[in-house]
């Protein structure tokens, strides 16, 4: 490659003649840039190109820099995802430029710029959250008519990771340590997570007027779409024993206190507090309730997340085959 990561910075260099010329800049796409255009100068006996050639492309239309921008005022600001989108905006960027030519985001580039996230060892389900950054930024560009062309976006693969879930006698195990170390609030959230299968941040934000008749009103999510969870016996007694402006306050979640009643049960590090959310969905799967109502019960937004419990309980299959052994030999 005759573009390499130098620092925070790229260098590109080309040989002609035998002699060597490097130029040094902030991002990927300008080193790239300079490279194709100092190659054809130097062909053609003109000089080297400046930096200010490289972004004179912009000027009839919108940069990288001036569509991300847009993108986050008009669908990121203020979201439950803020965060996130401005993390991975960055990243498309700093590989980019903020100044970079939209005509020159192609379908190579992108798969430069993929090769070069693989380069860093990043996982196909964390490229693929970059590459989605990315495509609703070209989106809206062309939704303002600021881009004509439709680079192809290569999603990469995802593994399947293992999801881990709590067995009845673990998540006993836990309520009564708590209990044990006087972690009360600690130990009311345990039984709320693992009843209703929600998120940390939405147990946080239960106040006494969203616990209903009908269950646990759930009004401000992560998809933005409101729920309502029927409750169990034990997750009301909880909920109408606990008291305050919100029920379970963010500053009387310590994680020590999480980490000690988790290392006190044997439990190992894949236990995190999200674990909970999971083996409330692994039960429902196990109790062998529809997958479309599982979904509407965990708030995911599309019915692929869900999916991923549906393959959680071997014992499941081998029961219905089971089932169907013992109708063929009766």
């Amino acid at each position: 490659m005759t573009v390499s990561q130098r620092g925070k910075g790229w260098q590109a260099y080309v040989q002609h003649e035998g002699k060597r010329y490097r130029r040094t800049f902030s991002t990927h796409a300008e080193a790239s840039q300079w490279e194709v255009l100092a190659r054809n100068s130097l062909i053609l006996g003109k000089p080297l190109p400046e930096l200010t050639e490289l972004t004179s492309g912009v000027s009839g239309g919108w940069s990288l820099g001036q569509a991300a921008e847009r993108t986050f005022r008009m669908r990121w600001r203020e979201s439950r995802s803020e965060k996130t989108h401005l993390i991975n905006m960055n990243k498309n960027l700093d590989y980019f430029g903020d100044k970079c030519p939209l005509s020159n985001i192609t379908t190579e580039a992108i798969d430069d710029f993929i090769l070069h996230l693989k380069d860093k060892r990043l996982s196909g389900s964390t490229i693929n959250r970059v590459l989605m950054n990315l495509s609703r930024i070209l989106r809206t560009a062309r939704e303002y008519g600021k881009m004509d062309t439709h680079p192809v976006i290569h999603r990469q693969p995802e593994g399947e990771h293992r999801l881990r879930w709590l067995s009845d006698s673990e998540v006993d195990r836990m309520i009564v340590a708590a209990q044990e170390f006087e972690y009360l609030t600690l130990r009311d959230a345990i039984i709320v997570a693992v009843d209703t299968g929600v998120r940390r941040g939405e147990l946080q934000r239960i106040k006494k007027r969203d616990i209903t008749k009908q269950g646990l009103g759930v009004w401000e999510s992560k998809n933005m779409t409101g729920r309502i969870i029927p409750l169990t016996k034990r997750a009301r007694g909880v909920l109408s024993m606990r008291d305050g402006d919100f029920l379970f306050p963010q500053h009387e979640f310590i994680r020590s206190a999480y980490d000690r009643v988790k290392h006190h049960c044997g439990l190992d590090s894949d236990v995190v507090w999200h674990t909970l959310r999971h083996t409330f969905a692994s039960r429902l799967v196990q109790k062998s309730v529809p997958i479309q109502v599982v979904q509407k019960l965990m708030g995911h937004k599309t019915i692929q997340v869900t999916m991923r419990y549906a393959k959680i309980h071997d014992d499941n299959l081998i029961s219905a085959i089971s089932a169907i052994d013992n109708v063929s030999t009766a």
